[in-house]
C-alpha cells in the first residue's frame, strides 16, 4: 500500500473528486471516508494534511509514568524499562496499541515478512511521520474525560442534526471549562 507524503495537502478523493475525511480524535492519522462502490477502488489511511504551519501530525505521549507515591521505583522502572527497551517485549507487543517507539523494534516490526499489510501499512505510515519531525504532545491529567469525550458529545450532536455548530461550540465550551474548573 502506498503511503502519501505528509506534506502533501491533497486527499484522496471519491468518484466524484470529493476528498472526505472521519476522524473527531486528535490523533497522528486520520481515516478517509470514502464510499467504496464498484471495483478497484481502495480505502486507505493517510496523514493529515499539512497547511502554511506545518504538518497537522502530531506524536502524542501516551505510556508509562511512575507515580510520586510509588514505593517501589526500581521496580516500576524496570516495568517500563522492559517494556521498552526489550527485545522478546517488543515481540510480543507487536505494536498491538500503537506503534512501538523505539526505532529498533519499530524496525524489527517492518523488516517481519509475516506482518498483515494493514498493520505494515500502519507502522510505515507511523515512522513515515515521525521522520518530518512533528511536535509532541501531553496531555493534562484529565484530558479524556474532559476534553476529548465532550468534544466527541458535541461532534455528535452536530453529525446527527440534533443541534447547530454553533450552539455545539458553545456547549462544548462550557462542559470543557467546568472539567477544567
Amino acid at each position: 500500500m502506498p503511503i502519501a507524503d505528509v506534506r502533501d495537502e491533497r486527499l484522496p478523493v471519491d468518484q466524484d473528486g470529493e476528498a472526505h475525511m472521519t476522524g473527531t480524535e486528535p490523533t497522528a492519522v486520520a481515516a478517509p471516508a470514502v464510499a467504496v462502490t464498484g471495483s478497484g477502488q481502495q480505502l486507505t489511511t493517510v496523514p493529515l494534511p499539512a497547511g502554511p504551519a506545518g504538518s497537522g501530525n502530531v506524536i502524542i505521549a501516551s505510556g508509562f509514568s511512575i507515580p510520586v507515591n510509588c514505593e517501589n521505583i526500581p521496580t516500576a522502572a524496570a516495568f517500563i524499562n522492559f517494556w521498552l527497551n526489550d527485545d522478546d517485549a517488543a515481540a510480543e507487543f507487536a505494536s498491538d496499541n500503537g506503534a512501538v517507539t523505539n526505532a529498533r523494534h519499530l524496525q524489527a516490526q517492518l523488516d517481519n515478512p509475516d506482518l498483515p499489510e494493514l498493520k505494515l501499512h500502519e507502522l510505515e505510515l507511523f515512522q513515515k511521520v515521525v521522520e518530518l519531525g512533528p511536535p509532541a504532545v501531553i496531555y493534562p491529567p484529565g484530558y479524556q474525560a474532559t476534553f476529548e469525550s465532550a468534544f466527541i458529545r458535541a461532534w455528535d450532536e452536530v453529525a446527527f442534526g440534533r443541534t447547530t455548530v454553533e450552539a455545539s461550540v458553545d456547549a462544548f465550551f462550557e462542559e470543557a471549562n467546568a472539567g477544567l474548573s
